[in-house]
């Protein structure tokens, strides 16, 4: 009696791993997610997770497994933003310079450096020690949840 003989494609050929394809794969898919904001439909608790991907990588053939835990934390009460518009700030404050003095900041700031301070150390100095309760205060009146942390721990398989 003959025996069959199974044909083996070597594109299914498991390969040396390729921390280069991996690399790129891996980034593909996290770049892919982030697209279409899916953690807004993420619910709080702890996910199994058994996903095997496969395809191609820049013409050669990529198989990942991804097997864990996804544990997605609870979101929090609202509390104060750590968002600064710093660009309408900087547009305010620049708006009450005259047009001379307004054009020469600019000019300095488009040669890269940073304008120096147009006054005395103590006025300086208090000028600093005003802006942070002021920014404080302000990102307080802007409230929004904290996100609960997101975490993925891969399940460790060994070979025998």
């Amino acid at each position: 009696m003959a025996t069959k003989t199974k044909r083996i494609d070597p594109s299914h050929v498991q390969s040396e791993p390729n921390p280069g394809l991996d690399a790129m794969g891996l980034t593909a898919v996290a770049k892919f997610a982030k697209a279409d904001g899916q953690r807004d439909l993420l619910a709080p608790g702890f996910y199994d997770v058994d996903l095997k991907v496969d395809g191609h990588v820049d013409g050669k053939r990529w198989q990942k497994d991804i097997v864990g835990t996804l544990t997605v934390s609870m979101d929090s009460a609202p509390v104060a933003t750590s968002i600064t518009p710093w660009a309408e700030l900087l547009q305010s404050a620049l708006s009450s310079l005259s047009a001379k003095e307004r054009q020469l900041w600019l000019q300095t700031v488009a040669m890269g450096v940073i304008p120096a301070v147009d006054c005395g150390p103590e006025k300086a100095a208090a000028v600093k020690a005003e802006m942070e309760p002021a920014l404080k205060s302000y990102r307080a009146t802007k409230q929004a949840p904290k996100r609960g942390n997101v975490a993925f721990v891969p399940k460790i398989t060994t070979k025998p």
